[in-house]
């Protein structure tokens, strides 16, 4: 007798959590369940639920076994940290503040286990593992709609400031735990990291610019030293400079002689005229004893004299003083006319065409990278995250109104190339579908888009997302015949999207579980419902 082989109840995913029921079991289950006592659990449930021993092997390769339950749980302890991308507009006038919601999730225990059955498996029929897409996906749907609570208080103006952030994330787990309570998953942390806002970016772009400014004016001035010195003429220009230079001092110096001379002769000129003054002075004073009036003769000989020397004095040191001021100014010329000289010089060699430099040149050095010849790029039409901007309400219907507008006009350019016709039409059609596809006008946006690229995400996508809320009850037993053709629709698209790289793992998980949905309505089809079955098995390794 054989005995059954290992199996892992993950199957090689990131699994805290799966459920399945036993009349649908993979076939990579059907086996010796490989469970660790540490960390692994089972619950398998027929009229009441029974939590299966640590110890004790579980073998779901045998029928007999699994007939006698109908389904399932496996989950293990640990925290699975997954991120979870957001968009949150504090208010209807302020910018829109892009981050990601690092987040901590467990199951809670044996009770949290019992609640995921009814609180994740049994409300979503396609999911069957829960593992870090499916979470994601699962924490989305449960913010939908109430950041603006979880994060009230936080703005633009205190997004980097601790004590906000703290109280923000504290307030967000807090929320996030009251909304999957009922689930059985528990939170164990939560963390807020937010992007660069619009005004950041520009500062950042402003200092950018600047350092690059900088740079290149360090760069240009070495370039054009550089290549002055490898020029023919820099030997003679190097020459001429030292001649001046030589010529500056010696007539500095030339001035400095000139003017001590004149400062001597004039102090010369003085003490000789004092003491030709004292020698009078004497003579009158010893003449003073003769007579009383040839004193007084004297003395009036003697004033008029001394005003007359004093005068011619005063007469001298003006001319020393604008014989020096003379000099200096002739020097002051002639330093000044050789500076330019120099300059002109300077000047001259910049401009020989060995090192031509243009204001143009050093103009377009400076611009902006990705100025010139710029290609076109995706999000110059539309933000590839749309989708959910407007799920979350983040645009009034007048701002949709007038994106519209915007997009029907640029529809009209002669410039647009075919891919980027597309990407218009479908961005149309994403915010036809959200003012609701008035007169048929997303359908119109849609075809339109698809015409020039059979293969545009956008548009399939907001085709799908419209089909699949359309009519939520196309998926129950019985309304096959009505809504026959618009699944296949669906299942068409959702294969289309699957198809494509790119996408986020939390993205193509919430598409998968779709698929499995779909192709789960299809199988009940009475004529092709083994062709759907078929298709299930071969890409999901599940059995209807």
């Amino acid at each position: 007798m054989f005995s059954s082989r290992e199996v892992d109840w993950k199957r090689g995913s990131s699994a805290i959590a799966c459920y399945y029921s036993m009349s649908i079991l993979p076939k990579d289950l059907r086996g010796k369940v490989n469970l660790n006592p540490d960390t692994d659990s089972a619950m398998l449930y027929s009229a009441k639920s029974t939590i299966w021993p640590k110890n004790k092997d579980l073998d779901l390769g045998k029928s007999s076994f699994r007939k006698g339950y109908k389904g399932i749980l496996f989950w293990r302890n640990g925290v699975l940290d997954i991120q979870v991308p957001i968009k949150f507009r504090p208010t209807s006038t302020s910018p829109v503040l892009n981050g990601t919601m690092e987040v901590g999730l467990s199951v809670d225990g044996d009770l949290g286990a019992s609640k995921l059955v009814e609180g994740v498996f049994t409300s979503r029929s396609e999911v069957s593992e829960l593992d870090s897409g499916t979470l994601v996906s699962l924490v989305k749907s449960s913010i939908k709609g109430r950041l603006n609570t979880m994060l009230e208080g936080l703005e633009e103006s205190n997004l980097r400031d601790p004590k906000a952030r703290g109280a923000a994330n504290e307030q967000a787990e807090q929320h996030l735990s009251a909304l999957l309570e009922e689930t059985g998953i528990v939170v164990s942390g939560l963390n807020m990291r937010w992007s660069k806002t619009g005004g950041e970016k520009l500062g950042q772009m402003k200092k950018t610019l600047d350092r690059r400014k900088d740079v290149m004016g360090t760069k240009l001035e070495e370039q054009a030293i550089e290549r002055m010195r490898g020029s023919k003429n820099m030997e003679q220009l190097e020459k001429h400079r030292a001649e001046t230079i030589a010529s500056e001092f010696l007539e500095e110096d030339r001035t400095r002689r000139d003017t001590a001379k004149l400062r001597r002769k004039a102090e010369v000129e003085e003490a000789e005229q004092e003491m030709e003054l004292r020698k009078r002075i004497h003579e009158s004073r010893s003449k003073l004893a003769e007579t009383e009036f040839q004193e007084k003769v004297d003395d009036l000989k003697h004033l008029g004299e001394m005003s007359r020397k004093m005068d011619n004095l005063d007469l001298s040191k003006v001319r020393i003083d604008t014989e020096i001021s003379r000099k200096q100014a002739e020097s002051d010329i002639e330093s000044d006319s050789k500076d330019r000289d120099v300059d002109r010089i300077v000047r001259a060699a910049l401009s020989m065409k060995e090192v031509e430099i243009s204001e143009g040149a050093i103009i377009d050095l400076l611009k902006p990278e990705g100025e010139e010849g710029r290609s076109y790029d995706f999000s110059e039409v539309i933000n590839p995250d749309i989708h959910e901007d407007l799920e979350q309400g983040l645009y009034t219907a007048g701002e949709i109104d007038g994106f519209i507008s915007e997009l029907e006009r640029m529809t009209k350019s002669p410039g647009n190339s075919k891919e980027k016709l597309s990407d218009i039409w479908a961005g149309l059609g994403v915010f036809h579908r959200h003012r609701g596809n008035k007169g048929g006008s997303m359908d119109e946006a849609i075809s339109r888009s698809l015409q020039f690229n059979e293969d545009n995400t956008i548009a399939m996508k907001c085709r799908m997302d419209y089909l699949w809320n359309r009519h939520p009850q196309q998926f129950l037993p019985g309304k096959l015949e009505r809504f026959g053709d618009q699944l296949m629709e669906i299942e068409s698209l959702l294969e289309g999207l699957l198809g494509q790289e790119g996408a986020s793992e939390s993205d193509k998980s919430d598409m998968m579980e779709r698929h499995r949905k779909c192709l789960k309505a299809l199988s009940r089809d009475k004529e092709n419902g083994d062709i759907w079955k078929d298709k299930m098995e071969a890409k999901y390794g599940l059995e209807i």
